[in-house]
């Protein structure tokens, strides 16, 4: 079998520090803020099949209550083509039901900055506020069927080429969405987050356990991972005893270690490495 490369990239990159108002430990997740300012949105409106370039708001329904997404189409969307899809997971200050602070940090604003060559649809989930915790169940069901919602809506998405990204708690949140659908996602670009092992093996203090079957369930999945060396909120030294165990299967994974990077400031540097797009539409399932 063909051993594949594993990399830890380190680069000086500049750093835009935004700051951090709360904390996450990797065996019981809490919510991270962080600050940004809502990006502009084009419409909210259905124009029945002509879908102009912009986001649209759509909610789905689960357990009889309605959970707001946004769409993003697109420049030069046709029904006719086939269209990556990107499911972005956003941190824990943009929960909520307006259906539009998730597009704040992160995914949004790199959109709003290349609109006329981002190639992708791009689903934005929004986890309600009571989603922090007890909820969290609510808002893995609801990502996926956003997902599934806009799949059924937008015609042309190639289902060999749906991927995700997530930073801070949605971070955390893709890991096991990543694990419980080992075959829905292309590729995976966790960002300032680490797999919460309670998450995955239902126990506390299980951390070498949870990598290992994390590992086994999705040994092939693309994946390329960010963090920043001053994350105080996410310790450099879980991703690195992930990458550990990670490492010995026969993985397409990257880690990217920022120098003097924190948790926010990590963000805005992932989403502007332009290597990792490349390497993003690259991937198939």
């Amino acid at each position: 079998m063909k051993r594949l490369v594993f990399k830890l990239t380190l680069g000086m990159l500049a750093i835009f520090d935004t700051g951090c108002l709360a904390s996450c430990s990797g065996d019981s997740p809490t919510v991270a803020n962080h600050n940004g300012n809502k990006p502009d949105t084009t419409t909210t409106t259905t124009p029945g099949q002509n879908f102009a370039t912009g986001y649209y708001l759509r909610n789905v329904t689960f357990d009889g209550k309605q959970y707001p997404f946004q769409v993003y189409v697109p420049a030069g969307y046709a029904p006719t083509k086939k269209w990556p899809a990107i499911v972005f997971l956003h941190g824990g200050n943009d929960v909520g039901s307006d259906g539009y602070k998730q597009l704040s940090v992160g995914l949004g604003p790199y959109i709003n900055n290349h609109r006329a060559d981002f190639p992708a649809i791009a689903i934005f989930p929004q986890m309600s506020a009571e989603g922090n915790g007890v909820g969290r169940g609510n808002y893995i069901s609801t990502v996926i069927k956003s997902l599934d919602s806009t799949i059924k809506e937008f015609k042309g998405i190639d289902p060999t080429r749906v991927y995700m990204t997530g930073l801070s708690f949605g971070g955390i949140q893709g890991f096991e969405i990543a694990f419980r659908n080992p075959t829905r996602f292309a590729a995976f670009v966790p960002v300032s987050a680490f797999l919460c092992n309670t998450c995955i093996t239902g126990l506390p203090n299980t951390a070498q356990l949870a990598y290992s079957m994390y590992s086994s369930t999705l040994p092939t999945m693309p994946y390329w991972q960010f963090q920043g060396d001053k994350d105080t909120q996410i310790p450099t030294d879980e991703i690195l005893a992930f990458k550990a165990v990670y490492e010995k299967t026969d993985a397409n994974a990257r880690w990217t270690i920022i120098p003097g990077a924190d948790h926010n400031s990590t963000y805005p540097i992932a989403y502007g490495t332009q290597a990792m797009w490349d390497w993003l539409w690259a991937q198939h399932r």
